[in-house]
């Protein structure tokens, strides 16, 4: 074998030798670009969970009052109801509304991990049509979970005509149910 010949081999081998190399090198660098990818990848998964359990835990205190609220507003039980009753009466400077009738009564909403009650009123007033009408707006608007399943609004009966016609007396009964979570 010539010097030449032996020199073609040898820069062949070589050829092969540095393609197999820069083939190598390339090969390290998708695998590490692989790798970066992905430890950014979690690296940004981690950060957004972090992210939402500190969102979370802010949302928690920051309504933990507004919680402690609901939870007074319900837990109820017929006495918190009728004093609530009279003092938006008395806020209101309608007439007097009287409760009746308090009765235990079956509520579909509750179940076993929140115990909902439900017990029901009467509830009366008489007046003027306006006054009537203030005490019923007074009933839809209490601060506290309640239905009014029934309203009547009549003319109360009188025994004698007055020479005023538009001074009649009326009437009203409302059937109210108050949900609550006592279990009382």
């Amino acid at each position: 074998m010539s010097t030449k010949n032996y020199m073609a081999w040898v820069t062949l081998l070589l050829g092969i030798l540095a393609w197999g190399g820069v083939y190598y090198l390339w090969n390290i660098t998708q695998l590490s670009q692989i790798d970066y990818s992905q430890n950014a990848s979690r690296v940004q998964q981690s950060s957004n969970v972090t992210e939402f359990t500190a969102r979370v835990h802010t949302v928690y205190q920051d309504t933990t009052a507004d919680r402690a609220s609901l939870d007074d507003a319900m837990t109820l039980d017929p006495l918190k109801v009728t004093d609530l009753i009279g003092q938006a009466v008395i806020a209101a400077n309608t007439v007097s509304i009287k409760l009746s009738n308090p009765t235990t009564e079956n509520s579909a909403a509750g179940s076993k991990t929140t115990p909902v009650q439900a017990f029901g009123f009467i509830a009366s007033a008489t007046g003027s049509f306006s006054d009537v009408s203030r005490a019923l707006l007074v009933l839809e608007r209490l601060p506290i979970a309640v239905s009014i399943d029934t309203v009547d609004i009549g003319l109360e009966p009188t025994q004698t005509q007055t020479k005023n016609q538009s001074a009649h007396t009326w009437h009203l009964n409302a059937h109210l149910r108050v949900f609550t979570t006592t279990n009382d």
